[in-house]
């Protein structure tokens, strides 16, 4: 008898851990799904900080090599120089002075941007030319570039789409927000993770971060 009841007491804990395991392996991948999520956020906050900083003491993004400096500061984002799962935006706004006169060649007359919050110089890495407007800037896309793709913008003081339309409230407010000849620095990540589903457990479709230098 003594026998059959160790049997039965074994028998009976397989059975309970057999119950058990699935919730356990559930718990499992959920953790790691979890974790990879968390993961994601923190090297995005990562390549905010190293860019931002980068950016604001003058280091030069129209060099590749300072590009790819970047770069790696951002393991397993799938981030590259163009393409990839995440997309870098850095710009440099200014107030145009409201006051501010141009002239097209046909005399001079008060400019299109007077009292507007500009983008005066971008630069981008990665997924920047996506099919999808979520890997663009919240702030603006200017089109036309002193030189090439990006580095300065030409004429902002004209120009519509240099026009910082998303630049936050903070930044706008004629009162307390940027003033003539002040300049910010900004910098934008954005990351489209792998897809993870796993039992209520989503990643976000994009992850967006950015900071003022």
């Amino acid at each position: 008898m003594r026998t059959h009841g160790l049997f039965s007491d074994s028998g009976q804990s397989i059975v309970e851990f057999a119950m058990a395991l699935p919730f356990l392996v559930l718990m499992a991948v959920g953790t790691f799904a979890v974790g990879i999520i968390i993961d994601r956020h923190l090297t995005v906050g990562q390549v905010v900080r190293n860019g931002g900083n980068m950016y604001a003491r003058g280091i030069k993004f129209d060099s590749t090599q300072n590009k790819q400096l970047l770069i790696d500061s951002g393991p397993g984002l799938d981030f590259q120089l163009t393409g990839g799962r995440t997309a870098v935006h850095l710009s440099l706004l200014t107030r145009v002075p409201a006051t501010a006169i141009c002239d097209d060649g046909s005399g001079p007359q008060p400019c299109a941007n007077q009292d507007q919050i500009v983008i005066v110089q971008r630069y981008g890495i990665g997924d920047t030319v996506s099919a999808t407007s979520n890997m663009s800037s919240r702030l603006g896309t200017p089109t036309t570039f002193v030189n090439g793709s990006e580095g300065d913008v030409d004429n902002y003081f004209d120009e519509p789409t240099a026009v910082a339309n998303g630049a936050p409230a903070v930044l706008t407010n004629g009162a307390t927000g940027l003033l003539e000849d002040e300049f910010v620095y900004v910098i934008e990540v954005i990351h489209r993770p792998e897809s993870i589903a796993f039992q209520g457990i989503f990643a976000p479709e994009y992850m967006y971060a950015r900071a003022f230098f």
